[in-house]
């Protein structure tokens, strides 16, 4: 389900505002560790630790 957000600047870095409801849907608290990865034109955000989260993944 798309959902469109504006990028802010935070310091040197910038953030996006999650909707609380994707990251329920994740399994995902405040406080918790995430990895991002980008491919092509694509950020994608998984629970740290988690089977799709890449650990141990020599490649990413």
């Amino acid at each position: 389900m798309p959902n469109s957000h504006v990028i802010q600047y935070l310091d040197n870095e910038c953030s996006v505002q999650i909707p609380a409801e994707f990251l329920e849907q994740l399994g995902i608290q405040a406080g918790e560790c995430v990895e991002l990865t980008c491919r092509d034109d694509a950020i994608t955000l998984v629970k740290a630790g988690s089977p799709d989260s890449g650990a141990g993944d020599a490649s990413l």
